[in-house]
């Protein structure tokens, strides 16, 4: 019998030696420095390799997986150098007292690429769907202004009047398409910059104000409360979101509808209820609105689905009001802050007389002192005459860039590069780091910015000390 045992156990060697070179997943057997000692004939596909690392594209990805004892291998999916993708399973053996390793690669290159196939179709859908988004927003408005301008040739000196209702109406719709250029910069740029504190307060205001015409249609009753609550975020890209709930509820409503906004706090959320009285058909609007702002519903036009985005990035939602019919817009509550820029002193520098002088103007209406420069250099003799609070400048300018000039800031004058604010029409922002106000800028864009920087200073100098 104890002669038998050790042609047994040969045999069990044989047997494994075999069906480890007969294995169609490629296996390896490497010492416990990572040099491989032996291989299967499927692995001898991937070449004459004597350490294992060599096989991979990231090998410091591998050999730290290798310090760890290959704990969590199976989990991973590794490139090799030949490009293709495994999933490795390692288990320890001893040969003759010795101590190895042996992996097994398994080929996932096939189910890999399919993936990826996949996701590169969902993502030329997504494209497609928001080029036709843009197309159907954007054809209308075109149309008119084409028609227009053709009529005003044809009519070679029309009357003054004539001559002003059709610019206002051109105006209309020339505003209509820069709304879509701003929602598509709107989805570029989600979640550049800090977040400052927004009045609910004076957020539905300026909707209102600023969009008083679209929403005539409606009888708007506000319900705001002694207290004022805050949120946390972009003002101009909020007043984005509720401006496009609003009108969008105007298109459904009858002429007259009343309709009620009710501000409220609950936990740390600040609620905005939307409820129509009177309305026997409110509920049936309030779900067809509910649907067109979901993030997978096919009916969405470019408007809800730059709202939804941007909601979704302040971490608010759009849900049933409750108790309902109505719509609920929800959103992080936020204390108000201390901090109010005014009485700030700004330097503001571009290379267009024109956008200074309205800057400036701009600027000055908010309560600023502003100072306008048409160059990177001259910029930098104004800041060396005198103290500034903050720096507005534009990307593309003559000679050193908005980023040169912010460069040399942050060099000579430190505490002001943080306080350094960009501002360009180039679709391609500067870097995460940097400020960034896309133009066309309004006023209220101008006074975030400022808010933003200075409440984000102050929160620095607080953090240091």
């Amino acid at each position: 019998m104890g002669e038998r045992e050790p042609g047994a156990a040969s045999r069990q060697r044989a047997l494994e030696a075999a069906l480890f070179d007969a294995s169609p997943a490629m296996q390896l057997l490497c010492d416990l420095d990572g040099h491989i000692v032996a291989r299967n004939r499927a692995a001898g596909a991937l070449g004459d390799i004597e350490r294992l690392v060599e096989l991979f594209d990231k090998p410091q990805e591998f050999e730290a997986l290798r310090a760890r004892n290959y704990l969590g291998a199976d989990q991973t999916m590794f490139r090799l150098a030949c490009g293709r993708q495994v999933i490795v399973a390692a288990a320890p053996v001893v040969v003759d007292t010795e101590r190895f390793w042996q992996l097994v690669l398994h080929d996932v290159t096939t189910h890999a690429l399919v993936g990826d196939d996949r996701q590169v179709a969902r993502q030329l859908a997504a494209v497609g769907r928001l080029g036709r988004l843009v197309s159907n927003e954007i054809t209308s408005p075109l149309a008119v202004l084409l028609g227009r301008i053709e009529l005003l040739q044809t009519l070679g000196s029309p009357p003054p009047e004539l001559l002003a209702r059709h610019l206002t109406v051109m105006g209309e719709h020339a505003r209509r398409i820069a709304t879509v250029v701003q929602d598509l910069d709107a989805l570029a740029v989600q979640g550049r910059g800090g977040l400052a504190p927004v009045g609910l307060r004076e957020l539905i205001e300026t909707v209102c104000d600023e969009h008083a015409a679209s929403l005539s249609r409606l009888n708007l009753r506000v319900q705001l409360g002694t207290e004022d609550l805050y949120t946390s975020g972009h003002a101009h890209r909020l007043q984005q979101v509720l401006a496009t709930l609003l009108i969008q509820l105007a298109g459904h409503l009858s002429q007259g509808a009343r309709l009620s906004i009710a501000v409220s706090a609950v936990d740390n959320e600040v609620l905005l209820n939307l409820v129509a009285h009177a309305s026997p058909r409110f509920a049936e609007v309030c779900r067809r609105m509910l649907r067109s702002w979901s993030a997978d519903s096919d009916s969405q036009d470019l408007g809800a689905a730059v709202a939804l985005s941007i909601l979704v990035a302040h971490g608010g939602r759009l849900e049933r009001a409750a108790p309902g019919p109505g719509l609920c817009l929800a959103l992080p509550r936020r204390q108000p802050s201390s901090d109010v820029a005014e009485g700030l002193r700004v330097l503001f520098v571009d290379d267009d007389p024109s956008v200074v002088a309205t800057t400036l103007a701009m600027l000055d209406s908010l309560g600023h002192e502003a100072i306008g420069v048409g160059s990177a250099e001259a910029a930098l003799t104004s800041l060396a005459e005198g103290p500034f609070d903050a720096v507005v400048t534009d990307l593309v300018l003559p000679g050193l860039s908005g980023l040169g000039l912010r460069g040399i800031i942050a060099e000579r004058w430190p505490g002001l590069e943080a306080r350094t604010i960009l501002v360009s029409g180039a679709r391609q922002p500067p870097p995460e780091s940097v400020r960034f106000v896309p133009k066309p800028y309004t006023r209220a864009h101008l006074a975030e910015a400022l808010e933003q920087v200075l409440h984000e200073d102050s929160v620095s100098e607080v953090s240091a000390s």
